[in-house]
């Protein structure tokens, strides 16, 4: 749970958003953003973490074919 109390917007799970798409404004949890990563169901890859995490950044650093997609959008 984060300190700021925001809930996901995704699924209507009633979890704390973990993180923030900047191109809807909608957040998301862990778990939500999670999924739409692995079924590649239009990922997040313009985002904000809330609380100093790391957790999703770090997901999609292991997932090659996502970090791929965002080197070519740093270009």
């Amino acid at each position: 749970m984060g300190r700021h109390r925001r809930l996901c917007q995704w699924s209507g799970c009633r979890q704390y958003a973990n993180l923030q798409d900047l191109d809807t404004g909608q957040t998301f949890c862990f778990g939500c953003a999670l999924a739409m990563l692995y079924a590649a169901d239009d990922p997040i890859v313009n985002y904000t973490e809330f609380d100093d995490s790391t957790e999703y950044t770090d997901a999609i650093t292991r997932h090659p074919s996502i970090e791929r997609l965002m080197q070519r959008r740093r270009r």
